[in-house]
Order: C-alpha cells, then sequence, then structure tokens
C-alpha cells in the first residue's frame, strides 16, 4: 500500500538499486478509501500524535477486519501484498510517513534468492514498534534524498538487512539462513581483485555475491567471517588507502582523488578518511 498521488511521491528513481521509498504528508484530518497494496510494504511514521481507524481486507473476498489505535511518530504499519484498505480514517496532528515497497522481483535481485514475504495469513498489522525497521527505513530516506552520497554499496546491503530482517522476524514460514560454509582461498582472491579493479566505481552488493556464486545475506555473513569486516565497510577502507597512496602526488587535487577512488564528493572523502586516519586528507597530505 503506498499514500494515493495526492498524498506522496516517489522519493526513488531509476538510479536507485534499493528497496524503492515514496514519501507522503498528511493533514490533521482526513480520510482515504480503496488502497491495494500491490507488493509487501512497511509504513514508517513520523509527527503527531493521531487517532486512526482502518477497515481492512485481503483481496479474493476474504473477511474485512478493523483496528483503533493512536499512532505515535516511530510506529510502523506491516501491510502484506494483496492488502485492501476499504477506509482509513484519521484525528489527531500532521504527520508524515516513508513507504517501503518490496515487490517479490526486487527482493529476488537483492537476495539472489526466493524467500518468503510478509505472512499474508497474519493480515496487516498497525502501530508496531519496531526501532530496528525504523532506523533501517530512515537510513534509507537520507540516501535517497542526498543522491546516495555513500554508493550504491550501502543502499543495497542497508536493503538487504531490512529485507533480511523483515523476513526473519515477519514473514511466512520463515527460513532462516544458515551460517555454514566459508569462503574458498580463490573466492578471497577473487573479490579482492574485484574491489582493487573496480573502487572508483559504484561496487554493489550484488556485483560481489554474484562473484562468490553466493545469495547476498548469505555472501554478506561469509565476507565478515573471512574479512573481519561488512562488505561496504571494507571497500570503503580500501578507498581510504588508495587515497593515502594518490595523496603522495602533491600536485593532484583532492577532488580529484576522491572521484578517482570512488567517493561520491570531496567531503565524503574527507569523513571517511578522517574517520579512519584521525586526520583529514590535507593534514596527512602535509605530513
Amino acid at each position: 500500500m503506498t499514500p494515493p498521488p495526492k498524498y506522496g511521491c516517489e522519493l526513488t528513481n531509476g538510479d536507485w538499486r534499493g528497496v524503492p521509498l515514496r514519501v507522503g504528508h498528511f493533514q490533521g484530518a482526513g480520510q482515504v478509501t480503496d488502497l491495494t497494496a500491490g507488493a509487501d510494504t512497511v509504513l514508517v511514521w513520523s509527527g503527531g500524535s493521531t487517532e486512526v481507524t482502518v477497515h481492512a481486507r485481503r483481496e479474493h473476498g476474504l473477511p474485512a477486519s478493523s483496528h483503533r489505535f493512536v499512532r505515535h511518530s516511530g510506529m510502523i504499519d506491516l501491510m502484506p501484498q494483496g492488502t485492501v484498505l476499504e477506509q482509513v480514517d484519521w484525528r489527531g496532528q500532521r504527520q508524515g510517513c516513508v513507504s517501503a515497497v518490496i515487490p517479490g522481483a526486487r527482493a529476488r535481485e537483492l537476495s539472489r534468492a526466493e524467500g518468503p514475504g510478509l505472512d499474508p495469513e497474519a493480515g496487516p498489522r498497525f502501530g508496531l514498534v519496531d526501532a530496528h525497521v525504523v532506523d533501517l527505513v530512515r537510513r534509507l530516506e537520507a540516501q535517497a534524498v542526498a543522491g546516495q552520497p555513500l554508493g550504491i554499496l550501502y543502499v543495497e546491503a542497508l536493503s538487504l538487512t531490512l529485507l533480511t530482517y523483515l523476513r526473519a522476524r515477519y514473514a511466512g514460514n520463515a527460513e532462516r539462513a544458515h551460517d555454514s560454509g566459508a569462503l574458498s582461498p580463490r573466492q578471497r582472491e577473487r573479490l579482492i581483485e574485484f574491489v582493487e579493479e573496480n573502487l572508483a566505481s559504484d561496487i554493489g552488493l550484488s556485483d560481489l555475491a554474484e562473484l562468490a556464486g553466493y545469495s547476498a545475506d548469505h555472501f554478506s555473513r561469509l565476507f565478515k567471517r573471512c574479512f573481519g569486516q561488512p562488505p561496504y565497510q571494507y571497500v570503503l577502507a580500501r578507498r581510504v588507502e588508495r587515497a593515502k597512496a594518490m595523496l603522495k602526488d602533491r600536485s593532484r587535487p583532492i577532488a580529484n582523488i576522491a572521484a578517482a577512488c570512488g567517493f561520491a564528493t570531496q567531503a565524503h572523502l574527507n569523513s571517511a578518511f578522517k574517520l579512519r586516519t584521525g586526520v583529514t586528507p590535507g593534514v596527512y597530505r602535509k605530513g
């Protein structure tokens, strides 16, 4: 379920490699009718306190249910695919929401594997409190608004984490991923080579997982076990190391070095560099 056009707009576009997002803004009182969730959807709410009444059902004529609750900032709603909101009424303070829409095709693209979605038998769930979901969606929202400054690998990793968590906690017949196995020396070597050859480009989690021949969620665990850190942190560390080597050429502008090392902006290089070395690139260059 996503808000109708008058209440929201798309936050992500064709360049976005994560879970599609939509943002909506709602006045203090109103009503919407006949909304259908075309895909599993998570709504994360912000704003003031609002009294909400929802009349919902599943498609194919299954029985309807009514939900009455007070919504506060930080609450989430979960709508399995096929949820029909026959009528939603609200009265209170202004609120906003970010919708994370999870089509099956995008879920398979992110995880490189089939997996259960939100449990349709449980029906829609409203007014839940789940700080982990809120945090992940807010981080994705920040990346979408800022134009993915931390790169597609970070966006994909956040999206996969959200997807994996939802499957583990809210999916029907949730399948627990197995932690067995390890990356072989050859797989490790190929991953290192690939990262070094592509540091100037956006490196996606799905790219690395496909290279190793695993689903993305299982690959992330194997990678951390092998390298001692998540893929995103490893790639970021390698970019900083390359920047350190390139800074020895004092004639090369720092902005140029940032681009050559795969940082979206010089400011991103500065923050990542200082976090790992304690100084900015400019100070490091001066010795």
